[in-house]
């Protein structure tokens, strides 16, 4: 039976078995690579044994960011031969006694220090159980999958059921439950099967596997794929994905990036392909940024992502002044762009216009601004 997103049977599926393969081609792509980490992540979150026997080791580029502080460890040094150590408790406290061999010891013999211990995330070894579901991501044809099989030690029983995941238009649809989607990368098509499935198993890790494996679009093919995947970005990032895997871990402004960080977590889809996104005070507090930054962010969401249009509001507070609400409107038509300059007195710069709301209320202020845009 080929089902195409039957997900309370899918659901049934993954909530029911124990034993987890994740299927990949050999030498996985990067696109690949990020949405068989961020199904491993998410699986792992609801306390399934996950095994993707592709991928023996996290990726080198990410592995740091699934690193996750482990609990402080304190170390005490004496610089003296011991004969007894030993330890008291109390209550709320703890006293640690050690007894050197000789009696002539100084402070400056004694040392105390915390070690910065952290604990990665590891893949499970190749010796796995054998599973009771196959996901298998970006294989269009079962003999595909045959091929893979090798790597299960043996040949697929007929009785595992099979999850097909693939953005592939030339996909055969052999599975017992087959997600395809024309997304431009298998990361997108990966997240719209874990939002169905339940979005609140997608952890930061999962979220910056995801944006690992479809930021490679945005180097390769640029602003088109930017553009059809802005919503993707958005949310993924709101589930805590690393914005750095996008824009680069040097980036110059450190406080711009913070900023688009929360610009990002808020953007929404406003109809007529535009995007919003409002920043309150609270916003630049948490940046670390100021308006000054505003320019980094437009820049940034223009060479990455491309929108057709977007609308950037945000309270400014002048000293002496009452507070108002600024808003910065982007479009590709750039008479949209000059007419909404004209109504609320903005300057215009080529397709963009900075401009002061109507309110000081900046929800109030977007549907006039959006009113605007679509007489």
């Amino acid at each position: 039976m080929k089902n195409m997103e039957d997900f309370k049977g899918l659901k049934k599926a993954v909530y029911g078995a124990e034993n987890i393969t994740i299927l990949t081609q050999n030498d996985p792509s990067q696109d690949a690579t990020g949405a068989a980490l961020a199904l491993f992540f998410s699986l792992k979150n609801i306390g399934k044994n996950v095994n993707i026997p592709t991928i023996p080791e996290i990726p080198r580029k990410i592995a740091d960011r699934f690193k996750k502080p482990a609990k402080k460890t304190f170390l005490i040094s004496l610089k003296k031969d011991i004969s007894e150590i030993y330890y008291e408790k109390k209550e709320g406290e703890v006293n640690l006694y050690l007894k050197p061999r000789e009696d002539d010891i100084s402070a400056s013999d004694l040392s105390f220090k915390t070690i910065a211990d952290h604990e990665a995330a590891e893949l499970p070894s190749p010796d796995f159980p054998k599973p009771d579901l196959v996901i298998v991501l970006g294989m269009p044809a079962f003999q595909d999958v045959e091929k893979g099989s090798e790597f299960l030690s043996a040949r697929i029983p007929l009785d595992i059921k099979m999850i097909n995941i693939d953005n592939s238009p030339l996909n055969q649809k052999y599975a017992d439950f087959n997600i395809l989607k024309d997304f431009s990368s298998l990361s997108q098509v990966c997240a719209y099967f874990l939002r169905n499935l339940d979005q609140n198993i997608v952890d930061d890790n999962a979220a910056s596997s995801l944006l690992y494996g479809a930021g490679s679009l945005l180097k390769t093919a640029g602003k088109k794929n930017g553009r059809k995947a802005l919503p993707f970005f958005a949310w993924t990032i709101k589930r805590g994905g690393d914005l750095s895997l996008i824009l680069g871990v040097g980036e110059a402004n450190p406080a711009g990036k913070r900023l688009l960080d929360r610009t990002l977590k808020k953007l929404e889809p406003c109809g007529c392909d535009i995007f919003c996104s409002i920043l309150t005070a609270k916003d630049f507090c948490l940046a670390e940024a100021s308006s000054k930054d505003l320019g980094f962010v437009v820049e940034k969401l223009k060479s990455c992502f491309n929108p057709p249009s977007f609308l950037l509001l945000w309270e400014s507070c002048p000293e002496n002044a009452e507070k108002k609400t600024m808003g910065i409107f982007y479009s590709e038509n750039e008479e949209t762009a000059k007419r909404i300059g004209r109504i609320f007195n903005g300057q215009n710069k080529g397709n963009g216009t900075l401009f002061p709301a109507g309110s000081s209320d900046p929800a109030t202020a977007q549907k006039e601004v959006l009113n605007a845009i679509n007489k």
